[in-house]
């Protein structure tokens, strides 16, 4: 009887490795410079060294996207970016790190380029966006636990716009510079 039983909890936890092993995600590791379109096929997107999408090209992040980013990195737009998230399926943007603070990752950065960001959740940045006299599109975004929110300037010559967006616990929410 004792025998049996221990052939029994051998197959149950045979059978339970196997299902964890299955059932473990594998993660795209990114960096450098980037264009084209990722989607939700490749999550999560660990971002393992600074990200650019160069001048002349362009970025579109699908629905349901989630990238996380390793200590200190950041993604510099000087090309378009379209981030298309969904109220169902939004665009992640955290820390990679075990227990995430606030400032782990830079932000991204846009630079002289068009980026129209929609559904998106920005987390543990430093400043999640950046927009350095870029116009800039960002709806219905959710901005928590970071150091700052948004921070743009040259406002007057690169319109910004932000409609429906939410900030929670930020250090700052929102700073424009040259804002009209």
């Amino acid at each position: 009887m004792r025998e049996n039983m221990l052939k029994i909890r051998i197959v149950i936890v045979w059978i339970v490795v196997l299902v964890l092993s299955s059932a473990s995600v594998s993660a795209t590791d990114i960096g450098g410079s980037l264009s084209g379109t990722l989607t939700s096929a490749g999550n999560p997107y660990i971002v393992i060294s600074d990200l650019t999408v160069p001048s002349g090209d362009s970025l579109t992040i699908e629905e349901g996207v989630e990238m996380r980013f390793n200590n200190g990195l950041k993604m510099t737009a000087n090309g378009e970016l379209y981030v298309n998230g969904t109220s169902t399926a939004p665009v992640v943007f955290t820390s990679n790190e075990a227990i995430p603070a606030i400032g782990d990752w830079e932000g991204i950065k846009i630079v002289l380029a068009d980026a129209q960001i929609e559904n998106a959740i920005f987390r543990y940045a430093n400043t999640a966006l950046r927009a350095a006299a870029a116009p800039i599109s960002v709806t219905d975004c959710l901005f928590e636990f970071n150091q700052s929110g948004i921070y743009a300037w040259g406002c007057l010559t690169a319109p910004a716009t932000i409609a429906g967006c939410f900030f929670r616990e930020n250090g700052y929410g929102t700073t424009l510079e040259g804002a009209d």
